[in-house]
């Protein structure tokens, strides 16, 4: 089936499967990859129009699984009485506990033992073609031998509404608080080599969407979505807006997304095509020139640039597969990522992104493999050679490759009990030079390699009554 995305270029996975866009660094510097794998279990997300999927990457219905399995992996349980049933509510809970380790976080160079814990419970009220439902989900993971510990809470609501057999339209509410305390930070450096501490990385997110799902004609699917973001960071204590804005920046910024979707249900697969729309303005950092990636911001000398502003469009084309009569499910899907930096283009971008999943069910077994590649290539007014840059580590113009691939499996035990395990990796390849201390940026004492490998193994069990 066709997923569709929301800002794939500037988005970025951090802590908990946690979907935030990274904050721009200061004039002399690139942003601080945090991409890690889910932490405990990957977060529910419901649609507006009241779908939901297993990550934040799948914007369509689950399929119905041919065959009724025991304990179903994937699946949230419900707990529902018979006076529950005639007022049509239900409390669907789970919680999971995970174990594993962790090698590499974006660019920092770290490993760890991890632990996690994960409770979700999503209230759930129907009367007629109404529903609501007030998801509620909380997530901690606790390292050992670095400090990577992340908390992510989320509480929302979703309404939908299904005025015919081939029209609803529904509605989302939800806040989430993302804390990251005490994380090592590449760009404050102590004198004895090691990384000052910061919480800068936290946020609170607020956002309310829309969306209308159509079936105008027998087989023909169509959704129309819109949603408003709007994210705060945790302002570092060194952040000087007056005399440095352009170190520490906090990434608050605003964010509009539309995703139109329109796709085929066949008897044994469906195929789609895509359109995914963001606008993204920024609160606190600067536009960059072209070229120098000059932001102008300090004290004295001449105007700064304006707020930076970014928009990007992904058109997408997915097909999904039925395999060995519903046992397996195969989801294609390609993306050309198009990404404008609104000034002068020295983020501007643009890349193939295409994207494999195979599912499949063996009795009580359930087992996914994925993987994901983003081939970014720079626009000519991006990074430029001369003066304080250094000459690209090949080729003429800044590319950007991101490979992630991922192992996921469930076997359910018994009705309540399910074993969960996955495998994530992220492997990151570009052109950008290297920051060397006192060489570039000269007058930072910055150590960072662009290119990097994370890996994440977890083991542990999901209790759902």
């Amino acid at each position: 089936m066709l997923s569709l995305r929301v800002g794939q270029g500037r988005r970025a996975i951090v802590a908990m499967a946690v979907i935030v866009v990274p904050a721009r660094a200061h004039a002399e510097e690139e942003p601080v990859s945090v991409e890690t794998a889910p932490a405990v279990t990957s977060p529910a997300v419901t649609s507006p129009d009241g779908t939901t999927s297993d990550t934040p990457s799948e914007a369509r219905p689950r399929k119905k699984k041919k065959k009724k399995r025991k304990g179903a992996a994937g699946g949230t349980a419900t707990t529902r009485t018979t006076d529950d049933a005639e007022r049509g509510v239900m409390v669907p809970w789970q919680v999971a506990a995970t174990a594993g380790m962790l090698a590499g976080s974006g660019t920092l160079v770290e490993n760890a033992a991890t632990t996690g814990l994960s409770a979700e419970v999503v209230p759930t009220w129907q009367r007629g073609r109404l529903e609501l439902r007030v998801p509620v989900k909380v997530e901690h993971r606790q390292t050992f031998g670095a400090s990577l510990v992340a908390s992510d809470a989320r509480a929302g609501a979703a309404a939908t509404y299904r005025s015919s057999p081939r029209l609803r339209i529904g509605g989302t509410f939800e806040l989430r608080g993302v804390w990251k305390p005490s994380w090592p930070d590449q760009y404050q450096p102590n004198a004895d080599g090691t990384l000052a501490e910061t919480d800068r990385y936290s946020h609170v997110d607020v956002s309310v969407g829309a969306a209308v799902t159509t079936i105008p004609i027998r087989h023909w699917h169509g959704r129309l979505a819109w949603e408003l973001g709007v994210i705060n960071y945790a302002d570092d204590p060194n952040f000087n807006m007056i005399d440095e804005p352009t170190h520490l920046v906090p990434g608050d910024h605003v964010e509009n997304a539309v995703k139109a979707d329109w796709r085929y249900f066949g008897d044994a697969w469906k195929a789609g095509v895509g359109l995914d729309i963001a606008y993204a303005s920024y609160d606190v950092q600067y536009a960059r020139d072209a070229g120098t990636g000059l932001t102008h911001a300090g004290p004295g000398g001449p105007p700064p640039n304006p707020f930076y502003r970014e928009a990007s469009v992904e058109p997408k084309l997915g097909v999904d597969l039925d395999l060995a009569g519903g046992d397996g499910e195969l989801d294609l899907s390609y993306g050309y990522e198009i990404v404008s930096d609104r000034y002068q283009g020295y983020y501007s971008y643009r890349g193939h992104h295409p994207e494999a999943k195979l599912t499949w069910h063996v009795g009580e077994l359930e087992a996914a493999l994925k993987a994901d590649l983003k081939w970014r290539t720079y626009g000519p007014d991006s990074y430029a050679p001369g003066g304080s840059h250094p000459p690209l580590e090949y080729g003429d113009r800044r590319v950007d490759h991101r490979f992630g691939s991922g192992l996921d499996v469930r076997y359910a035990v018994t009705g309540n009990w399910t074993l969960i395990g996955e495998a994530d990796a992220i492997i990151r390849r570009t052109n950008f030079p290297n920051y060397v201390p006192n060489m570039f940026p000269a007058s930072r004492q910055y150590d960072i390699e662009w290119s990097y490998e994370n890996y994440v193994v977890l083991a542990g069990a999901e209790y759902h009554p």
